[in-house]
Protein backbone atom coordinates (compact mmCIF):
# COMPACT_ATOMS: atom_id res chain seq x y z
CA UNK A 1 0.00 0.00 0.00
CA UNK A 2 1.41 3.56 -0.58
CA UNK A 3 2.36 5.99 1.93
CA UNK A 4 -0.84 7.90 4.12
CA UNK A 5 0.56 10.96 3.43
CA UNK A 6 -2.32 12.72 4.74
CA UNK A 7 -2.34 10.38 7.91
CA UNK A 8 1.52 10.08 8.16
CA UNK A 9 1.27 12.18 11.59
CA UNK A 10 -2.32 11.02 12.78
CA UNK A 11 -0.67 8.87 15.95
CA UNK A 12 1.28 12.03 17.35
CA UNK A 13 0.01 13.80 20.53
CA UNK A 14 -1.34 16.82 20.09
CA UNK A 15 -1.16 17.28 15.90
CA UNK A 16 -4.40 18.86 15.83
CA UNK A 17 -3.31 21.63 17.74
CA UNK A 18 -1.23 24.52 15.45
CA UNK A 19 1.80 24.32 17.28
CA UNK A 20 2.39 20.64 17.18
CA UNK A 21 1.26 20.40 13.60
CA UNK A 22 3.80 23.11 12.51
CA UNK A 23 6.76 21.41 14.48
CA UNK A 24 5.96 18.24 12.56
CA UNK A 25 6.32 20.07 9.79
CA UNK A 26 2.89 21.74 9.03
CA UNK A 27 2.33 24.59 7.01
CA UNK A 28 5.86 24.44 5.51
CA UNK A 29 5.20 24.19 1.82
CA UNK A 30 2.71 27.44 2.48
CA UNK A 31 5.51 29.16 4.51
CA UNK A 32 7.72 28.48 1.37
CA UNK A 33 5.36 29.12 -1.46
CA UNK A 34 4.53 32.78 0.49
CA UNK A 35 8.27 33.78 1.24
CA UNK A 36 10.33 32.65 -1.40
CA UNK A 37 8.45 31.50 -4.62
CA UNK A 38 7.00 34.18 -7.38
CA UNK A 39 3.27 33.39 -8.37
CA UNK A 40 4.72 31.94 -11.94
CA UNK A 41 6.82 29.42 -9.63
CA UNK A 42 3.81 28.39 -7.20
CA UNK A 43 1.82 27.72 -10.35
CA UNK A 44 4.53 25.63 -11.80
CA UNK A 45 4.88 23.30 -8.42
CA UNK A 46 1.03 22.99 -8.41
CA UNK A 47 1.00 21.91 -12.32
CA UNK A 48 4.63 19.27 -11.33
CA UNK A 49 2.75 17.62 -8.02
CA UNK A 50 -0.74 16.72 -10.31
CA UNK A 51 -2.88 17.93 -8.12
CA UNK A 52 -6.43 18.38 -9.65
CA UNK A 53 -9.76 19.83 -8.52
CA UNK A 54 -12.75 17.61 -6.88
CA UNK A 55 -15.02 18.41 -9.72
CA UNK A 56 -16.37 15.42 -11.94
CA UNK A 57 -13.69 16.40 -14.70
CA UNK A 58 -10.75 16.83 -12.23
CA UNK A 59 -9.10 19.52 -14.04
CA UNK A 60 -5.38 19.61 -12.81
CA UNK A 61 -5.42 22.89 -10.96
CA UNK A 62 -1.96 24.20 -11.76
CA UNK A 63 -3.11 24.35 -15.34
CA UNK A 64 -6.38 26.37 -14.19
CA UNK A 65 -4.00 28.43 -12.58
CA UNK A 66 -1.98 29.26 -14.99
CA UNK A 67 -4.68 30.85 -16.86
CA UNK A 68 -4.98 33.43 -14.64
CA UNK A 69 -4.32 37.02 -16.29
CA UNK A 70 -1.38 38.47 -13.85
CA UNK A 71 -0.78 41.45 -15.50
CA UNK A 72 -4.68 42.20 -14.88
CA UNK A 73 -4.78 45.75 -12.06
CA UNK A 74 -7.71 43.97 -10.76
CA UNK A 75 -6.15 42.09 -7.48
CA UNK A 76 -7.87 39.89 -5.85
CA UNK A 77 -7.17 37.09 -2.60
CA UNK A 78 -7.33 33.01 -3.89
CA UNK A 79 -8.19 31.17 -1.12
CA UNK A 80 -9.84 27.30 -0.88
CA UNK A 81 -12.78 26.09 0.89
CA UNK A 82 -12.12 22.22 1.24
CA UNK A 83 -15.38 21.69 2.60
CA UNK A 84 -17.88 18.86 0.82
CA UNK A 85 -20.72 21.65 1.42
CA UNK A 86 -18.41 24.15 -0.94
CA UNK A 87 -20.13 23.97 -4.64
CA UNK A 88 -16.95 25.81 -5.80
CA UNK A 89 -13.90 25.04 -4.78
CA UNK A 90 -11.91 28.14 -5.52
CA UNK A 91 -13.40 31.77 -4.56
CA UNK A 92 -12.29 35.64 -5.69
CA UNK A 93 -12.20 38.27 -2.82
CA UNK A 94 -10.82 41.75 -3.15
Amino acid sequence: MGRKLLLEHIQVPGIETLEVYRRMGGYASVEKALKTMSPDEVTEEVKKSGLRGRGGAGFPAGMKWSFLDRKSPIQGIWFAMPTKVSRGPLRTGT
